[in-house]
């Protein structure tokens, strides 16, 4: 089986069920009925990984509560913007996002001011994805590449 193959099944199969549980827990108004829409924040550009994941998620999400779930991409200042959007929401129910690693670990470090307490505005529910990063150069630079 293929390394692809098997995070679509991720995505597919154990993603979106993951997503109603954490989200039915949570108090508000949502058993009433009053709402027909979630909204999903994403902090950053459309057309991204991030992005396309949280589309993933939320046409899966969609389709097991009965509602849509609209994707709200709020990008800059390296992702504080959209998850400091999502912190400040109201804790209805109705909003949940994706978090870069980035903008919860490393920002308070090297930032004064973050619109956001991880520990207190933000609702930790599972890891969704990690992310391979690779480094590449022109071929003057005459680098060698490293056995695998």
């Amino acid at each position: 089986m293929n390394n692809h193959h098997t995070r679509r099944q991720f995505i597919h199969q154990a993603g979106p069920p993951a997503w109603p549980s954490a989200w039915a827990a949570r108090p508000g108004p949502r058993a009433t009925g009053r709402r027909t829409s979630s909204r999903s924040s994403c902090p950053t550009r459309a057309g991204g990984a991030t992005d396309i994941l949280a589309r993933l998620i939320s046409r899966g999400l969609a389709t097991r509560l009965g509602q849509q779930v609209l994707v709200d991409n709020r990008a800059g200042a390296g992702g504080m913007i959209g998850t400091g959007a999502m912190a400040k929401s109201a804790p209805d129910g109705y909003t949940f996002g994706i978090i870069l690693v980035s903008t919860v670990i490393t920002a308070p470090f090297l930032f004064e001011k973050v619109p956001y307490d991880t520990d207190r505005d933000i609702g930790f529910v599972t890891l969704l994805a990690t992310v391979p990063w690779c480094w590449r150069c022109t071929p003057a630079c005459r680098c060698t590449p490293r056995p695998s």
